[in-house]
């Protein structure tokens, strides 16, 4: 039995493996279909642009739909676990004009993704930070991304006419330091 576990997590870490490395070779082609943060990857999950849903095993959010007292309108706000008490209100628009609201459901984001990452149409993966891909797709992306079926123009969409500006005017071939520098990230996080 010892045995076949090793082999059985050697398996598991072989196909992480493979598709980390899609993953990141998308993003280094710039194809504009692969999504990372939890903000573009819901919204390319909603859109049903998501082919493989990707996410940390250890990701750690929590899906809070909080409720208007005022007019009833419901949100949802992705907080990480230790915010998402009551004070998930301060995440909240209107606060500082003293709009109330109250929680209405809170639960695991990666419970809330397993299930219902089906009606969206994708795959979902899980990955360890574990292998320097995992390590990586963490530190580098968050824990959560997807590879997506079409292109999707994030900048776009949430009104960064600016990052388009850029993307469009950059027809430098891939280079993964470089690529991880717009993120702020230093080469020397990924071994790089």
């Amino acid at each position: 039995i010892e045995l076949s576990s090793e082999t059985l997590a050697s398996v598991k870490l072989t196909k992480e493996k493979k598709l980390l490395q899609k993953y990141m070779n998308t993003t280094c082609r710039d194809t504009g279909k692969f999504c990372f943060s939890i903000e573009n990857t819901l919204q390319a999950f909603e859109m049903g642009a998501v082919e493989n849903l990707i996410l940390w095993e250890g990701f750690d959010m929590n899906r809070c739909v909080m409720r208007n007292k005022l007019t009833g309108e419901e949100m949802v706000v992705h907080l990480k676990k230790e915010e998402s008490g009551e004070e998930c209100h301060a995440a909240l628009p209107g606060k500082e004009t003293g709009t109330d609201f109250e929680l209405v459901k809170k639960e695991s984001f990666i419970e809330w993704v397993a299930d219902n990452y089906k009606e969206f149409g994708c795959d979902l993966d899980f990955v360890s930070d574990r292998s320097s891909d995992g390590m990586q797709f963490v530190k580098g992306f968050g824990g959560v991304g997807g590879i997506l079926r079409w292109r999707v123009d994030f900048a776009e969409i949430n009104g960064d006419l600016e990052q388009v500006k850029e993307l469009d005017g950059d027809d430098s071939d891939c280079d993964v330091g470089d690529h991880y520098d717009e993120y702020g990230f230093d080469d020397g996080d990924f071994g790089l």
